[in-house]
């Protein structure tokens, strides 16, 4: 007799059937089910929506995704017209930030929601904040909106942003001053590397050269010396080779990035600093650029082909003087990182030389020369090979001028054989303005701003279980420079006087640490359609 049809055998004497689960059981197991969510949205992990773009590029609020056909390149700028709208009202133009062409998004353009992203709200229950932090709080002036920034200070600190960039020393009484400071490196965590890969933004990057570009197109490199692969447009030579450069021989060649050409504008919508803010009211906000991240892939067409990334900055002067940095890969594939000497002419190694092999014909290899917060790092192949520190005086940085707007050189040098440059990427690191403004009138709290001669801004000293924060978008950013008022229950619940927490966050305003984009605005199934397709290739993790 087959299986499926054998006759059930008897059930034991004083066994009875499995009970239906009653009405009363059923509700049980959703009680506990909800009082777990509960749980866990109070204690474990919650999710979030970004609103605005203090954060961006990093984390995006309400936003239009704009795409430049011309060249490729998808790009977002912060959602223009009200924050009740989903759709654009009128027509909006903007730039694309790698042409420079207008573009000009039509009424009814869909404007996107913001990033929605996971937060760990148990993790500062069992270790101290860290600086750098993307963190969740309760605003102190409104206690009932949240908001989120960067972690830049910590409770016992003093904090004083110069030159963009984040000076940190202990705040004990007796002290004097100059002494104890110290930059804050983003790279001094563990995962700094990523936190600071996370805060790049593009200043140029070749890949995005329009694909059928007409004798009105320059790219910002130029040609210094050697017989680059160029096409005549008038009396000058512009770079040809689509994407990259090639040089054709094994001559000394040199090209050098041409800021102020770059930054010239291209139009009445002005220079393209931050592109995500040309819609708003701080429009692009041009800021100085110091710390560079200069990239890019070198393909050699025979041996003993030489190598030089260089840039430039202020290294150790209180004058407006600016010394070369650079990594030298000699034929033999020894590494080398050196700056200029004062007075300009004579090098001097500060790190290796390293080994990381020559460069052979026909092998593509990738390298990056990083100068930011007061470090130069050498990355070959995607390893880190070299890296040199330097740490100023305050008074040095006190008493110098303001930084130029752009470095006074960038430059790409090759000789020994013909190579191939591709992905030529240059970015620039995050720059914490002093002020929203350029009036010396309006000094941001923490900030020292210089004008000409006049030094204003005092250190923010930072008390116990509080903290201070910004945003990535620091131009377009309302966050602890500018925070004036205390709700009154914040006063109560933290036991502090006013004074002592205007522009911080106390600890128990700390709801935790955001650390994954889980739901970026979906994409539309058709141009126009609804927007209904989960965005995974922007699901990230966040630094």
């Amino acid at each position: 007799m087959s299986e499926q049809h054998k006759p059930s055998e008897r059930a034991p004497a004083g066994a009875h059937p499995p009970a239906e689960p009653s009405v009363r059981e059923t509700l049980q197991s959703l009680v506990l089910a909800f009082v777990l969510a509960f749980v866990f949205r109070a204690f474990v992990v919650e999710a979030f929506t970004i609103p605005t773009g203090s954060m961006a590029p990093t984390l995006l609020g309400r936003h239009v995704t704009v795409r430049d056909v011309s060249c490729g390149q998808e790009f977002t700028v912060n959602r223009p017209g009200s924050d009740s709208a989903f759709v654009l009202s009128e027509p909006v133009t903007v730039v694309g930030p790698m042409t420079r062409g207008e573009i000009t998004l039509p009424a009814g353009t869909r404007i996107e929601p913001g990033d929605r992203v996971l937060v760990e709200k148990f993790l500062y229950y069992f270790q101290e904040p860290r600086r750098w932090d993307v963190v969740v709080f309760k605003y102190p002036e409104e206690p009932r909106q949240n908001f989120i920034k960067r972690l830049v200070g910590l409770p016992g600190e003093k904090v004083w942003i110069i030159d963009g960039n984040i000076y940190v020393r202990p705040g004990e009484k007796g002290k004097g001053e100059d002494e104890g400071w110290r930059i804050a490196r983003k790279t001094d965590r563990s995962d700094g590397v990523a936190v600071q890969n996370a805060v790049w933004q593009a200043v140029y990057h070749s890949r995005y050269r329009p694909v059928e570009a007409d004798d009105s197109w320059r790219a910002p490199w130029k040609v210094v010396e050697g017989a680059w692969r160029t096409r005549g447009v008038g009396d000058e030579k512009v770079l040809e080779d689509e994407q990259g450069y090639e040089l054709t021989t094994g001559d000394r060649g040199v090209l050098r990035f041409d800021y102020e050409g770059w930054f010239a504008s291209p139009s009445e919508h002005g220079p393209g600093m931050y592109p995500y803010n040309q819609t708003m009211r701080q429009g692009w906000a041009d800021q100085p650029i110091e710390d560079v991240r200069l990239a890019g892939t070198v393909t050699a067409g025979g041996a003993g082909l030489e190598l030089e990334l260089v840039t430039a900055s202020r290294l150790d002067d209180a004058g407006s003087g600016a010394w070369d940095v650079g990594v030298r890969i000699d034929a033999e594939g020894q590494a080398t990182l050196w700056r200029e000497a004062e007075g300009g002419g004579k090098r001097v190694t500060v790190a290796g030389p390293v080994e990381v092999g020559a460069f052979e014909e026909g092998k593509a290899r990738r390298v990056e020369l990083w100068l930011v917060d007061q470090q130069a790092l050498v990355w070959v192949d995607g390893e880190a090979r070299l890296r040199w520190t330097y740490d100023l005086p305050i008074g040095v940085l006190h008493d110098r001028p303001g930084p130029a707007m752009r470095p006074a050189r960038t430059e790409i040098r090759m000789k020994g054989a013909a190579a191939r440059l591709r992905e030529v990427d240059l970015d620039r690191d995050l720059y914490y303005g002093g002020t929203m403004t350029d009036s010396p009138d309006v000094v941001a709290r923490g900030g020292l701003s210089k004008f000409e001669d006049q030094r204003q801004g005092k250190p923010v000293t930072i008390g116990k279980d509080l903290f201070f924060c910004l945003g990535d978008n620091s131009p377009d950013s309302h966050d602890g420079r500018f925070w004036q008022q205390i709700d009154p229950w914040v006063e109560v619940r933290s036991g502090k006087a006013r004074e002592e927490l205007v522009g911080l966050v106390p600890r128990n305003l700390l709801v935790g640490r955001a650390f994954f984009v889980y739901w970026p605005a979906p994409r539309a199934v058709k141009e126009g359609g609804l927007a209904i397709i989960p965005d995974f290739g922007r699901m990230r993790a966040i630094h």
